[in-house]
């Protein structure tokens, strides 16, 4: 229901909305106090989202936030600006911004609410706009003669809405754009059929204007919508065999930058990425409104910088005279401005000097190239490119990247239906590749005999499946092999073996990563790094705090290996397993400490690296070195998702003949803490068991205590709280008083819990005030801040009031700190206080507010609490013969209150009843 809130006031975002409508809106037959339940709600809120999101205006509520951070209004901003390019003549930047409006579409609108009265017109509502914005789209992509990309999405469309006219119009103009006129008649007459039969009538003007396009076959279709004309590209540009997917944005950033006074502009990346390609369509799309030709040079067959200047000479002259001057030739052809596109310039970088030269005699020629790395001119302005969007949201149109691999596919092995095992394997394909477009060129050529499934499968295994593609594709990039060798080829020998080094890394690294890898020195090992950067071999960003952050493609990572010899891969596997080791050791300390989010984050990016690190100290012989790496990383397994791979490393280093009785011990314990983790109890109870006896065979006492106190949880949680409590006391007394303080604290605060549910409050308070002493001395504050809310339940359950009192003013600044869980426990204290000492009516809302705030986070009191809970209803009960009925009605509090109430008993000294 807050959320059913959130979502009325956001649809509302520009005007409030009175506690009356917001009753409408949320309940079809409000209940009692329906106001006061809202303003509950708005409270709640209001601590979620900050207190300034909602204010209160009136007899009402208002959602302040920028229109941007509401989907439904981003889009609509989104699909308005759209509109405003597309009359502008700019298609490819309407096509951006309608993917960007529709890439906010996650899926049925409103689908998480409840069933309130205004949800049903709301997404009646938006389901419309959705709609409109689609059928724009491929409006879009029809201005720009992507017609295979545009039947695909009017096909969907017109499936779902069989009776649109505007679908089916535009369906018959993409089918006719690729010359399929007897398809778009028969999309006409099924229409029309439809039309007749469910409505009795006669189709509109827009698709008997369509039906007279196909029929005439004169261009009429551009009149359907006032659509821009687009200007021809002139004189050598070459034209793409396929279709281009997810450059749009892309093109218009060029564009723009073209536009604002950018004269040489280089796309860099990484070779298949699709350079040649967006030049090509950036080319395409340029109007030059100066006059000039717009042209293309291919310099693959350059290598010495010198020819770079002749060749465009003779490209665009051909009939210029002997001995002219070749640099004054091009020169006088781009006098009055035009546009030269120089594919790969990357071996002759040589000749950006000449480049340069050209521009200072031709000062309204812009120029575009294409390189691996970019000239390092002062004029250049560096584009780099990324690899096609391989995300896929629930009920969104297909990435760039599947919406690729699904045309090349169907034009190589016929289109079909694709099932939903095979969407399913397409974006693993994608993804697998990094989306990088030649690589997708090629996997869909294995596609026509493996098919998706079998393709994905065979890639997880190995990248080397990507052999030999179309061969009208330039024969540096017949396969991924000769697309990354012709990058390595321009490399230095030492740059290439540092290329191979890095190559042991799964995941991303940093600085101090790369440098624990490569056996250089810093300066040497950085500057390298650079240059390969530079030459668009590495991938660099940055991470969360702004430092530098390096990777590789998949399809270059393949490649690695290759560049080093058998004995130089496995020095640098052996170095990045130690890395490896040396982070999760440095990691250990702060996992449950407040840096403890930000380190398991950290240790989640190198999951795979955790993987290759254990596998290769296996393979190397050192499985106790391996075993310690996974044991290091216990919090790290149960605190994150990867736990089944955790358990899959585990499993397969028990396995190793060569383990010590030591690490064995560690693993069947860590093994049976992962089974807890997933609930499945008997079987941790026997790993656990298992790991007691490895440790009582070598003499390791501290081992067993560890692997009971495994036993002691999960035999808990089994239902046998007698048999755990005895495992948890033969731990303790395993464990030297001195010895491990963070494992006796645990266990101590376990058999403290055991304690106050049997009620044996004596024996929890000597319990837990050990425990405390443990965790001050180590520093962990929220643990002791738990600590010593147990320990007041601990003094009210002996009537020690006062020192109830203090340890629930101690604890309770940082429990409502920690959130709302921490501060439901900290006012149930405070209640149970109250009832002690005749506050009844105060024990009463505090308590009420205690599991209004417990349930607001989908949690639930334990059985001891509840029992607290019964206790206070029962004691203001048989109070309520001798007090006014009044003072014994509970009355709902916001949490403000709730705490200030609870602030007002804590600030009294309690007065025990007579």
């Amino acid at each position: 229901m807050q959320r059913a809130l959130v979502a009325y006031l956001a649809l509302a975002r520009e005007h409030s909305a009175t506690q009356d409508q917001l009753v409408d809106a949320l309940w079809s037959t409000p209940p009692g106090r329906a106001t006061n339940i809202i303003q509950q709600y708005v409270s709640a809120l209001r601590r979620t989202l900050g207190a300034s999101t909602i204010v209160t205006t009136g007899q009402g509520y208002q959602l302040v936030v920028a229109p941007e951070n509401v989907d439904t209004h981003a889009f609509r901003q989104l699909v308005d600006r759209a509109d405003e390019a597309r009359s502008a003549g700019h298609p490819a930047r309407a096509a951006t911004l309608l993917t960007e409006a529709l890439a906010l579409h996650r899926g049925e609108p409103l689908s998480a609410m409840p069933d309130s009265p205004f949800v049903e017109p709301a997404q009646a509502s938006l389901q419309r706009a959705l709609l409109e914005a689609r059928i724009r789209a491929t409006t879009v992509q029809n201005d720009l003669g992507h017609y295979a990309s545009a039947i695909e999405t009017s096909e969907t469309l017109a499936a779902e809405h069989p009776l649109d006219e505007t679908v089916a119009a535009e369906l018959m103009r993409a089918l006719t754009g690729t010359g399929r006129q007897a398809d778009a008649l028969a999309v006409y007459d099924r229409v029309r059929a439809l039309l007749d039969e469910e409505l009795g009538l006669e189709p509109g003007l827009l698709l008997r204007k369509a039906q007279a396009a196909v029929l005439q076959q004169d261009g009429a279709f551009v009149a359907l919508d006032d659509t821009p004309e687009v200007t021809e590209p002139t004189t050598f540009l070459p034209a793409p065999p396929t279709t281009t997917f997810g450059r749009e944005a892309d093109i218009e950033s060029v564009l723009a930058d073209l536009a604002g006074g950018a004269r040489l502009l280089t796309l860099t990346g990484p070779g298949g990425i699709g350079k040649t390609r967006l030049a090509v369509e950036v080319a395409r799309a340029t109007v030059d409104r100066q006059g000039g030709p717009v042209d293309f040079v291919d310099l693959t067959a350059v290598l010495d910088h010198p020819v770079v200047t002749t060749r465009n000479a003779d490209q665009l002259e051909p009939r210029r005279e002997a001995g002219s001057d070749p640099g004054q030739v091009v020169a006088t052809r781009y006098r009055n401005g035009g546009l030269l596109v120089l594919d790969n310039l990357e071996q002759v970088l040589a000749a950006a000097n000449d480049v340069s030269s050209l521009l200072d005699q031709a000062p309204s020629l812009r120029v575009v190239v294409t390189s691996r790395s970019a000239l390092q001119v002062r004029i250049e302005t560096v584009h780099p490119l990324g690899a096609l969007a391989t995300d896929h949201q629930p009920g969104a149109a297909r990435s760039p990247a599947v919406a690729m691999f699904h045309d090349r596919t169907d034009a190589r092995r016929g289109s079909r239906p694709w099932s939903e095992a095979e969407e399913l394997a397409a974006r693993e394909v994608v993804s697998l590749v990094d989306g990088l477009p030649l690589a997708i060129e090629l996997a869909a050529a294995r596609c026509r005999m493996l098919g998706p499934r079998g393709l994905a499968s065979r890639l997880r295994a190995s990248m080397t499946l990507l052999g030999d593609g179309p061969a009208d594709l330039p024969a540096r990039q017949r396969s991924m092999h000769q697309t990354i060798q012709w990058s390595v080829d321009l490399l230095e020998p030492g740059q290439r073996r540092v290329l191979g080094m890095l190559g042991v890394f799964r995941g991303g690294f940093d600085v101090p990563a790369l440098l624990s890898v490569l056996d250089l020195d810093e300066s040497s090992a950085l500057a390298t790094v650079e240059t390969l950067g530079d030459a668009s071999l590495i991938q660099v960003g940055e991470d969360q705090d702004g430092e530098p952050r390096f990777s590789l493609l998949q399809v270059i990572k393949a490649h690695t290996p290759t560049l080093l010899s058998a004995a130089e891969l496995d020095a640098a596997r052996g170095r990045h397993a130690d890395w490896m080791v040396d982070l999760a050791r440095a990691a250990q300390p702060h996992l449950r400490s407040e840096q403890g989010t930000s380190w398991l984050a950290r240790l989640d990016r190198q999951r795979e690296d955790i993987a290759a690190a254990v596998h290769a100290l296996r393979e190397f012989g050192r499985a106790d070195d391996a075993a310690g790496l996974v044991d290091t990383l216990l919090r790290y397994w149960l605190a994150s998702p990867g736990s089944p791979e955790g358990r899959i490393l585990v499993e397969g280093l028990l396995r190793e003949d060569s383990l010590s009785p030591s690490s064995k011990g560690s693993l069947l314990l860590l093994l049976a803490r992962l089974h807890e983790r997933c609930g499945e109890y008997a079987a941790a109870v026997e790993l656990a068991l298992g790991a007691a006896e490895v440790a009582r065979l070598a003499d390791n006492p501290n081992a067993r205590g560890r692997a009971y106190s495994t036993v002691a949880s999960s035999t808990l949680w089994l239902g046998k709280p007698d048999e755990s409590e005895s495992f948890w006391e033969q731990a303790l007394g395993l464990t030297e008083a001195g010895d491990d303080l963070d494992f006796r604290a645990l266990t101590l605060g376990n058999l403290g819990l055991l304690a106050l549910d049997r009620g044996q409050f004596d024996r929890a308070l000597v319990i837990y005030e050990e425990a405390l002493g443990h965790l001050r001395e180590l520093g962990v504050v929220d643990a002791a801040n738990d600590t010593l809310m147990n320990l007041a339940w601990a003094h009210l359950g002996l009537g020690q009031l006062e020192r109830a009192r203090e340890c629930l003013r101690k604890s309770g600044g940082r429990a409502i700190q920690n959130g709302s869980e921490d501060a439901a426990y900290h006012l149930l204290g405070v209640a149970r206080l109250a009832s002690l000492t005749s506050q009844h009516a105060a024990a009463l809302r505090l308590t009420n507010a205690a599991i209004n705030l417990i349930a607001s986070v989908a949690q639930m009191f334990e059985p001891y609490e509840l029992s607290v809970v019964d206790a206070i209803r029962a004691d203001a009960q048989a109070a309520k013969a001798a007090t006014d009925a009044e003072a014994t009605t509970p009355v709902d509090l916001s949490l403000t209150q709730s705490l200030a109430l609870a602030a007002e008993i804590l600030a009294e000294p309690p007065v025990i009843s007579g």
